[in-house]
Parts: structure tokens; sequence; C-alpha cells
């Protein structure tokens, strides 16, 4: 009896668990979300969202703390973020480090975590399904309810080893290291040097060796011990909230989530905030200050701030969400429309963010050149909208709008990936009831003039914090700050300042927004949709062709939203046809856009998405929203098209914009140019981006020529469509055939087709591409080592390269990252070059130089036999296939999603519509000695049919000047443009090659 007793009171416990559940009232649903909801709280206090989603084949879920880097110890900066590292590496009923995500990827899965001011999250999502065959050879367990339990140890055992504790601190710095070229963070971290320093906002967050090892050591802190201590005491139970979803009833979701989650100890711990909540974080000399930030990037922003009490209890009103999107108003009247009227600005972002204890209204403008010289005025413009929004006597039917589109929103809002709405959810919890954990984020149920007005009261030039960042501010900086040694400078503003920003003379351009006109109000479906469970995955029929288009066409039944989304790829050889009409496309369709906004942002208001945009056949038209009106859209663009007169400020204020992208190209993560290096070797024609910067700075990129290049661009094209929803057959021609008549081009003579290739890499010889990184600034060095195999033509070979990329991806991440420990940034995966598949690894790191990283990637490669294959068990093998069969019949989400996978079929020229059951059929061909014989040819040193592209781009803390020779036998290619010509070339066919459209 006395063997049997520890079991015996587990089942206790968990009886106790299961019967003093308490189910909370039901929730605030969209009459149009066919998901079951139910919140409960465990005995424990913790707070769980049980999601039944009977239509997904994935399951997910998400883990919540309220503490984050604001309760970091004063001497540990860091720690939070350090700890959410810490809890991936091992369990006591897990203890092997890699376990949990190994466990993830045969089950076709992935997992993350993030760590905030107050909050770390941790989150994952898996495949739940399988098929009766699959079943039939395990137990009847489902894989998730392991996953539940494997994820539940992270809060009640984890292991915290020693020898980990040490290595993993290396992550956190490769992170920091990762993060000091990024002016967003740069920004950020120079706003808590202005700050009461008692309050947690003037803390570094991340961490880095420097805080969390050498400088505790020194002061005889031991990290590990901190570590465990600041576990113990914020990662209680009634600081969590959990939420989960997957493809199980309500009942079997909450017997596992009592069962895995009760033992998480509950201390009652007060919330973290309540330690600062009596401390500002801005004392009276920390406001109205103005700060000079030297970028690391060409920009030109200004950004005011300005603090608000924390308004997370007002979320059915939300004043300051309010009125932060009257400030970001686009439209006729608007602030931003006052500002580019005048030549000072070219985009404006506002908004309203929430801590616990306080809150911060935000506008950040682009400035143009002259805008620099014109802050005072622009601060002038800006305060004199905020008077006029002050002085409004009626702004309930502002209000009352905001709302109606919210509600819109909920109604018919779209499901989106597991993993999102799990995580979300489990981050919104903490602080809604729980009937509102899905509306309270979304509806705006209650009009409050006095908070609104409280909240504008807070938005004067005396509280109010100006940051001026960009390259151009570098004679006036004085100091460092202390992290991320961002040059800046920082004085308070006068109040002779203040007074000219509020006396000035009101301006008559600017005046609240009108009505909306785009708000839909007719949402019938034209179709009966299917009954529930059922599932339209025929593919698009071409319902119109010419010598003018192509039209593709399908009629949704599946989503049951009054939805459409409308592709145009407006094919022309002169968007690409050189570096000069590759940049004049580019200004031209950024010029449309702009030209565009006051009219279109009501339209995004009220839901409808569009982007003009060039890419190397042509323009690119996307429009996506209510059925309702999206023609009305669609016309509207296309007008503004054919009818387009560039505006000469305006097109130097692009010009200047469209440079200045280039010219950061070079300011761009290390592993992102090695990527960029690869599509550069590889596809023809592809020309670079300092070919476009040479183009802009001898003169040709002009008004004239722009004026001239928009008339020729949209004389002579083909058009291939796809539009897809609620929408007719009839209005769908009709809509096409309008565009056609509108702007009135004529076809594309076959003769000036461009046909965009890819080189075929020879076989056995490796091919480097090494270049330097522009940015002296950043030590990181990095490489992309490219196994191209060849065009998507052979579905089995296809599943093939996706099989051998899921079972290599967590020991590629595991043995660089985790153990060796090289850098943050460590990827392995399936890539297109075009329609050409391969296979990729590539890893970004300060501590070896590109061609150590070859080294230790050619090592883990050759021991793959011996530690990823020969270990691999054929139930091993079967889960990586049974994970990515379920994870390919996971139906679409979205009508979105839907459009976009048949659009790429369509592009890519295949047309295989029903691809997703042949690769599932092909699968189940396959045998683990086919994907290690694959490897074999294609991936091993030696392999009869291996291809390898490799790209190292060398930091500055790896001179290229060291390099070693390539390998015997191997290029070094100094010139890429004659490299390709020497090569052979596949064609990429589809919608690329229009004569042959044309002639069917």
């Amino acid at each position: 009896m006395r063997a049997r007793l520890p079991q015996a009171m587990a089942t206790q416990r968990l009886e106790d668990a299961i019967a003093n559940v308490v189910v909370n009232p039901p929730l605030e649903v969209s009459p149009l979300d066919e998901r079951s909801y139910r919140a409960i709280t465990l005995p424990n206090k913790l707070n769980v969202l049980l999601i039944s989603d009977e239509r997904s084949d994935k399951a997910a879920a998400a883990l919540d703390v309220a503490v984050g880097h604001f309760s970091d110890p004063d001497e540990l900066p860091g720690l939070a973020h350090f700890l959410e590292h810490m809890l991936f590496l091992g369990t006591e009923k897990y203890p092997e480090e890699g376990s949990y995500n190994k466990f993830l990827a045969e089950n076709g899965g992935h997992s993350n975590a993030y760590t905030s001011a107050e909050s770390t999250n941790f989150h994952f999502e898996m495949v739940s399904k399988e098929s009766e065959a699959q079943s039939e050879t395990r137990d009847s367990t489902p894989r998730f309810r392991e996953a539940l339990d494997r994820f539940s140890q992270f809060f009640t055992s984890p292991l915290f080893t020693e020898s980990a504790t040490e290595r993993e601190l290396n992550a956190v710095h490769s992170e920091h290291q990762k993060n000091l070229q990024n002016d967003a963070r740069r920004m950020y971290q120079l706003k808590k040097t202005n700050c009461n320093p008692k309050h947690p906002y003037s803390k570094f967050g991340t961490g880095s060796m420097e805080t969390l090892w050498d400088t505790p050591r020194e002061s005889g802190i031991d990290t590990r011990a901190e570590l465990l201590k600041f576990y113990k005491k914020y990662y209680s139970a009634n600081l969590m909230c959990l939420s989960v979803v997957g493809p199980f009833d309500l009942d079997e979701l909450q017997l596992w989530v009592a069962e895995m989650f009760s033992g998480i100890p509950n201390h009652n711990a007060p919330n973290p905030c309540e330690e600062y909540r009596d401390i500002d974080h801005l004392l009276p000399e920390h406001r109205g200050v103005e700060f000079h930030m030297e970028s690391i990037q060409e920009m030109r922003q200004l950004e005011i701030t300005w603090p608000t009490p924390t308004y997370l209890d007002s979320y059915r009103s939300k004043p300051a969400r309010y009125v932060g999107g009257l400030l970001g108003e686009e439209g006729d009247g608007s602030l931003l429309s006052a500002l580019k009227a005048k030549g000072w600005a070219d985009t404006l972002a506002a908004g309203a963010f929430d801590q616990m204890t306080f809150g911060v209204v935000q506008v950040s403008l682009t400035l143009t050149k002259e805008g620099v010289e014109h802050v005072d005025d622009i601060l002038g413009v800006l305060y004199d909208y905020l008077r006029l929004v002050r002085e409004c006597k009626n702004q309930e039917w502002l209000f009352t709008e905001e709302a109606t589109l919210a509600e819109t929103s909920f109604r018919f809002r779209e499901r989106g990936p597991a993993i999102h709405l799990v995580s979300e959810m489990a981050s919104y919890m903490h602080n809604l009831p729980p009937a509102e954990y899905l509306s309270g984020q979304y509806l705006y149920k209650e009009f409050n003039i006095e908070k609104i007005q409280e909240v504008l009261s807070c938005l004067t030039p005396e509280n109010g914090n100006i940051t001026i960042a960009g390259k151009f501010v570098s004679d006036k900086v004085t100091r460092k700050e202390r992290w991320y040694e961002t040059p800046y400078h920082v004085e308070s503003v006068k109040e002779e300042r203040h007074r000219q920003w509020t006396d000035r003379k009101s301006s008559t351009e600017i005046h609240l927004p009108a009505p909306n006109p785009f708000i839909p109000t007719e949402f019938d479906l034209i179709v009966e949709p299917l009954p529930d469970g059922e599932d339209d995955v025929e593919g698009p029929a071409e319902i119109l062709r010419d010598d003018y288009m192509e039209v593709h066409y399908k009629l949704d039944r599946t989503f049951k939203r009054p939805k459409a989304t409308v592709i145009l790829s407006m094919r022309t050889p002169l968007a690409y046809r050189s570096p000069w009409h590759s940049v004049m496309c580019n200004i031209f369709t950024y010029l449309l856009e702009d030209a565009l906004t006051e009219y279109t942002y009501a339209a995004e208001k009220a839901g409808f998405m569009y982007s003009i945009s060039q890419d190397t056949n042509g323009i690119k038209l996307f429009v996506q929203g209510y059925s309702h009106r999206i023609d009305v859209l669609l016309a509207a663009i296309v007008k503004k098209m054919n009818t387009f007169e560039a505006d000469a400020t305006r097109f130097d204020m692009i010009r200047d914009n469209v440079e200045r992208d280039y010219i950061n190209y070079g300011k761009r993560q290390p592993y992102s140019m090695a990527m960029y290096n690869i599509n550069y070797l590889m596809e023809d024609p592809r020309w670079h981006v300092s070919d476009y910067l040479k183009v802009l700075s001898d003169g040709s990129v002009n008004l004239k020529s722009l004026t001239q290049f928009s008339k020729d661009i949209l004389s002579h094209m083909f058009i291939t469509s796809l539009v897809s929803g609620n929408i007719s057959e009839q209005k769908t021609i009709e809509m096409l055939k309008s565009v056609q008549t509108v702007i009135g081009y004529s076809p594309v003579p076959d003769i000036e087709q461009l046909h965009r290739r890819v080189v075929q890499v020879p076989i056995g010889k490796d091919i480097f591409t090494r270049n330097i990184h522009p940015n002296p600034e950043d030590n990181n060095s990095a490489i992309d080592v490219f196994f191209p195999i060849g065009p998507r033509e052979d579905i089995v070979k296809d599943v093939i390269v996706e099989l051998l990329s899921d079972i290599l991806n967590k020991p590629v991440f595991h043995e660089l990252r985790t153990v060796q420990q090289l850098g943050y940034c460590v990827f392995e995966g399936r890539g297109l070059v075009e329609s050409v598949s391969g296979i990729y690894i590539i890893v970004q790191s300060t501590v070896a130089d590109p061609d150590e990283l070859l080294s230790r990637i050619d090592k883990l490669l050759s021991e793959a036999h011996k530690e990823i294959f020969d270990p691999m068990t054929e139930d091993n093998f079967q889960d990586y296939v049974r994970a990515l069969v379920a994870s390919k019949a996971e139906p679409d989400r979205r009508l979105y999603v839907r459009t976009w996978r048949f659009w790429k079929e369509l592009e890519q020229g295949y047309r295989e519509y029903d691809r997703i059951p042949k690769e599932i059929e092909a699968l189940g061909t396959i045998s683990k000695a086919d994907v290690v014989d694959f490897f074999d040819a294609h991936i091993a040193v030696g392999g009869k049919s291996r291809r390898r592209l490799v790209s190292q781009v060398f930091g500055s803390q790896h001179p290229i000047a060291n390099k070693k020779p390539v390998p015997e036998g191997a290029l070094d290619v100094g010139n890429p443009i004659a490299f390709r010509r020497s090569c052979p070339m596949y064609p990429v066919g589809g919608i690329h090659d229009i004569a042959g459209a044309m002639s069917k």
C-alpha cells in the first residue's frame, strides 16, 4: 500500500482540482464565430480561457505572467528576459534541453516567447489531428495533451542547471548585440534616460553578459541564485493567465488544463506593479524636454509623447485610443494632410499605449528636408489641431462612428493563426473581466466625454516630450546613452517656444473628419454557404481571356463573410527593363499611394486594405475588404493611376524617400544582406541596390522623366487578375473590364516580353559570394548556405525537401545556437528563389567569422547520419510525416490566406490548385530511406546532385582581409552578372510568359 500512496494522493489532488474549478460567466462572442469558449479559474487562481475549434487541425497554448523587466533587480538588468530563455532548457520531468522543441517539431509545431515591461508571454502551436491510419499506430492519448504537460512543467519544475545558465547568457548577449544597430530600440532606451530613476521605466530590459554575469560576479552576486529567487517570487499562479485552443471539446480541454496546471504554486503574490504604483515615472523636470538623437539609418523623425494616466480600466470607453485615432487621421483636413500640403511631412502615426500605472499618447512624423527646418511650425499645427479637438462640442457622433467600425470589425473578424490567438488572449486577460476577454480590446461601448477631456488635458507643450532623430543632428549631440551608446543631446524647452506653438493663428486647412463614406451597410451573402465543416477547395476558374487580360474568379462559399479580395498584376517590361526603369517604377507607385492617402484613409478605417507596389514584372495592385463598395475603391485607385500628374514638391519628397530606402539597405542585419546576395547571384535579370543609387545620382530621375514614364508604363500591358470572395462573376468582369476602359492601354507585343530566369548552379562546385557589411558600426557577421534543388515541378521531390527541412530544423538550431552559442539568429528552412526551391542554413554571429561559421555548419551536416538520421526510429520519422500531412490538411483560416495561395500558383505558372491533396498523397509514399538518400545526394559533401551557394557577409569584427581561400574546386564569384551569364538557366514560367497566355 505504501508504494501506491503517492499515486492515490495525486489522483485525489486531481479530483479536488477538477471539482474546485470555477466556471465564469459566458463570453461575449461574435455571432459568426464558430468556436466555443469557456473561461475558468483553477483552484490555484490561474485564470484560463478554453477555446474549442473543431475546424482546426492545429492546437496552441499560451501562458502570460504579469511580470517583466520593470521588476528586474537593480543590480541585474535583464533578469526577467534571461529567465524567459532559461525555461526552455529542461525541466525535472523532461530534463533533456532540446526535448520540448524536438517534441513540437515532430508534431509540426513551434514555440516562442517574449518579455515586455510588465509581462512575459510563452506560447506554442502544433498539429493536433492525425489520420486514422496514423492514430492506429500509437496510443489513443492526443499528442497535444503531452505538449500541455511539457509546457506546464516550465511553471512547476524548471531545472535552471548551472551549465545552461552560463551558456544561455551568451544567447541573451547575442540578442543584445543584434539590437545595437536598431534605431527603434535605441530611441526607446534613450527615453528611459529621461525619467524618474526610482521608477522601473528607467531600466535596461534586454540584458547582456555585462549586466547578468560580469558585473554581478564582481559584486559577489550569484546570477543563478537570483534567477531562482525571481522565479519563486513572481511566477505565481495568481499572476498568470492561460489560453488554450484545439479541436477538442471544452470538457476535455478543461480536464487536461486542470490536471496539468493546477500544480503551479500560488503564493498569492501581489501584482508587481504595486511596488511602483505610487511612483511617478516622469518628474516635473522630465517633462517638456527635447531630445536630438543621432540615428544609424538615414531618417528624419519627429516624435512627441505625452504621459497620461493609465486607462486600462476604461476599456469600455477607450478615451486615449479614441484621441490617438483622431490625431492619426490622414484624410482631408487632418494634421497629416495639412503638413503634407506645406511640404513638411510624409507620414504620421499616432496612438495610445497603457502600462499598469501610466499611459502614453504618441505622435510620430516622418519629416521632409523642408520639414526639418520647420519643427516649431509643425508643433504649432499639432497644438492647433488639439485645440480644435478640445473645443469640439459634438464629439459623440465621432465616437459612435468609431464604435460602429469596431463592432463591424469584431462581427466579421476572420480566423488568424492559433498561436497568435492564444498569445493575444493570455496577454489581454489580465485586465479584462472573463465575459469580455474577446470583446474588451475591440469594442467601444461607453462615450465618456470627461475621460476624453482628461486625456486632452494631458496633451500640452509643458507635458510633452520631443525627440528629433536623424543623422542631420550629429552636430548637436553632446552625450552617449549608456547601453546602446547612442549619441544625443537633451534640454528643456523654453516657455517662449511653448507660447509660439499655442499662440499661433488658427489654421484654416485643418478640421475634424467628415462622416466616413466607406462604412459598409450591406452584408448579405450572394450564395448560400456550405454547411459547417464542409470546405470548397476547388481552385479559381478562368472567366475571361483576351489580348488585354485574363481574369480568374472564385466565389466563396466557405468563410461566410461579406468580403472579397482583388489582385491585379499589370505586366509590363518597362517596370524592370533597367535600373533606371526600376527606380522610376518604384517612385511612381510611391507617388500613387501618396496621392491616394486622403481618399483611401477612410476606406482603410472602414476595414478595407489596398496596396500598389512594384515588382520585377510590373505593378501589383491589391484590394481587400467588404464586397459592398470594394468596386468603388478599386475604381478610384485606377482612375488616379490614369489621371496621375506628379506634383513637383511631392516628387522631390518621394524621390528623397526612395533614395534613403536604398541607402538604408546598407544598415540591414548582416543575415538579411547574405540572403539578398543569394538572390542577386541567382536571378536574371536582377539589379543591385548600388545600381539604383547610381541612377539617382546621374540626374536622369527628374519630374519631367517621371511624367513621361507614368504615361509610358500604362500604355502597353497585360493584366492577370484573381478575384475571390462574396462577389458575383458578372460584377467581377465589369470591374476588370472597367480597368481596361479607364486606363485605355494596348496589349504588349510578344517581342517586348521580359523573361525572367534563375541560374542553374553547377553540380559539385561550391559557389561563394563574399561581401563586406557596409555598416562599419555593426560587428555582426553572417552566412547563408543555400542548397538549390530545382523548380517546383516534381511533387514528390517538393515534399521530400519540406520533410528534410523539418527534420533538420531543430537539430540545427539546438546545435548552432543552444549548444555552440554562435549567435541569436540561427535559421534553417526551405527557401524559394522565384520558383526554385532549396534548403538554407543561416547564422549571424559576433563570436565566429563567416569562414568559421561555414566550418561549423559543414561539421554539423557531416555528422547528420550519426546525430540525426541513425537515432531516428521509423516511428520518429512517421511523426514528422504525420505532422507535415496534418499541417497541409489544415483548412485555410481566412479568405485572404486562400486567395494568396491560389495567387502564388497562378503567378508561378503551375496552376496546381489541388497541390495540397497531391502533396499529402505523395507524403504517404515516402520512407525514411528516401529522405536520407535525398540528403546524401543533394546536401551531403560529395553528393552526386549537390548544388551549393555560400553567401558570406563580414562585419567590422571580422575583417574580410582575413578570409580564408575558398575550398579547392569552389568558385569565388567576383562579378555576379558575368557568373549568371556563364550558367545555364531555369526558365521561370507562369504569368511571366504573357505571350504564352495570350496565344491560348
